[in-house]
């Protein structure tokens, strides 16, 4: 018998009876770190940090909020609260990514 089949029936066997965790999507596959290293060394450190924290960086939720308030308005909400709310949040957003762009 091949080794590599025998070996693969018995991590079967093992995942069967309950004695082994099956394995998770994607387990064993090449990391994308793209997205980590887009980010200044700085900012990495600080959202880890937040991460391990439990804690979002705030563009995550400026992001959210801006996404929930596009969608009232879409929905007709037009208020001026709703519209100066967005623009603030979108402020805030264009002045985080002017920042970013000076770092590098």
């Amino acid at each position: 018998m091949d080794q590599q089949f025998l070996i693969e029936q018995r991590i079967s066997e093992a995942i069967a009876k309950g004695e082994l965790e099956p394995p998770v999507q994607g387990m064993g596959q090449p990391l994308n770190l793209d997205a980590y290293f887009s980010v200044h060394p700085d900012d990495r450190m600080a959202y880890g940090l937040l991460k391990s924290s439990g804690f979002l960086p705030p563009e995550v939720e400026w992001l959210r909020e801006m996404g929930e308030l596009r969608q009232r308005i879409e929905e007709g909400d037009n208020t001026n609260e709703t519209r100066a709310r967005l623009a603030k949040l979108e402020t805030s957003w264009n002045l985080r990514i002017e920042r970013t762009k000076q770092k590098r």
